[in-house]
């Protein structure tokens, strides 16, 4: 498929872009931003999964025109355009869109439950930093001009440990429950059996059930909310909820004619501060990987294994490979050395003997 520099510019100057806005998604709940700003991320969350989506869909049918399909999906990197696109558009942003779009703070809580209840959704975001893998090969071109396999190790390597962090996180999101929703579930389950007491001494106390309620329930932070038999005794803080909470901060649990309206900014405050932690620990993965590893592999193979070439085939290239005494005893190093000492003397040696022959006959040809 051939490159337009023009695409491959705004392709990439939305990579840089959809990266910093996975960091603010995370940090704008950790942080309690106001709903606005919050929305704002969320669409522009959107924008970026479609526009990759829109791009792994037009390169999947120009290669398949071509007949190069299998090779751009399984050899240059076609998944991570997918895994990076098409299902955070469909499991991610797109249903998050559509509640923002048609739900209300109330009436889309139900949705938001079903769709929660996929615990690998959440966790698929931080697939958005696989896209950090074509940064990586365009600065690979940079670094190793002349090695196209100093860039082809270190974009599998750091492919590999991406995608194994990556698949390990939705891995154990999909097995394990987030220990901070089960603290939720635990402050549930208090206010549960706290309805069970005060139902139970109903009789016993000149208090009636909804007194003793407000009583109760007053002044807990994880309540926005409390009703019962329709009556308010916990009202909403209308100006508040409107200003920090989404349809998908909050949680409706009904019981015994109670029900109660959970915050859940807490419990995602604290989780966003875990993803930013896996964010940023994937990213300094990849920048190791690029500018570390990258510069080892090709001072000590790549390098290595391009002067070795050229004095093989080139008759007049006679430098000398530079050893490294920590690693003398790799294969690579042992054939350099072999190189320096045996090969490149004998090429010398042959060399100079052609030269110091034709001289002679030229001193003839002149007698």
């Amino acid at each position: 498929m051939k490159k337009h520099p023009v695409l491959e510019n705004f392709i990439f100057i939305c990579i840089v872009l959809v990266l910093i806005q996975t960091f603010l998604d995370d940090f704008s709940v950790m942080r309690s931003w106001s709903v606005e700003w919050r929305n704002i991320l969320l669409i522009s969350g959107f924008t970026f999964d479609l526009i990759f989506s829109i791009e792994f869909i037009t390169r999947s049918i120009a290669n398949a025109t071509q007949k190069k399909f299998v090779d751009y999906f399984a050899y240059r990197r076609g998944w991570i355009d997918f895994l990076s696109s098409l299902p955070l558009l469909l499991l991610n942003s797109g249903p998050s869109l559509y509640i923002l779009l048609y739900g209300d703070i109330k009436g889309a809580v139900a949705g938001v439950g079903i769709l929660n209840a996929l615990k690998v959704v959440k966790a698929i975001r931080v697939t958005r930093v696989l896209r950090l893998i074509r940064i990586v090969k365009i600065f690979g071109k940079i670094h190793n001009t002349e090695s196209q396999m100093a860039q082809h190790h270190v974009s599998v390597i750091t492919t590999t440990a991406v995608f194994s962090i990556i698949i390990s996180l939705i891995i154990f999101s999909a097995l394990f429950v987030n220990p901070f929703e089960s603290m939720m579930t635990d402050k549930i389950e208090n206010h549960k059996q706290t309805v069970d007491t005060i139902l139970e001494i109903e009789q016993d106390t000149i208090l009636t059930v909804k007194e003793s309620a407000r009583l109760h329930f007053k002044n807990k932070n994880d309540l926005l909310r409390v009703m019962y038999q329709d009556e308010d005794l916990y009202p909403f803080n209308d100006e508040h909820v409107a200003l920090h909470h989404t349809a998908d901060d909050i949680r409706i649990v009904s019981y015994k004619g109670f029900i109660f309206y959970f915050s859940l900014l807490p419990v995602r405050a604290k989780t966003s501060f875990l993803q930013i932690q896996y964010f940023f620990i994937i990213i300094i993965i990849v920048l190791a990987f690029s500018f570390v590893y990258s510069r080892h592999f090709a001072q000590n193979v790549s390098d290595v294994l391009h002067i070795l070439n050229r004095g093989f085939r080139k008759k007049e290239y006679n430098l000398q490979v530079k050893i490294n005494k920590k690693m003398k005893d790799h294969a690579v190093f042992k054939v350099a050395q072999f190189y320096n000492d045996a090969y490149l003397p004998s090429k010398l040696k042959q060399t100079d003997a052609k030269k110091s022959l034709s001289m002679k006959d030229l001193l003839k040809f002149n007698k």
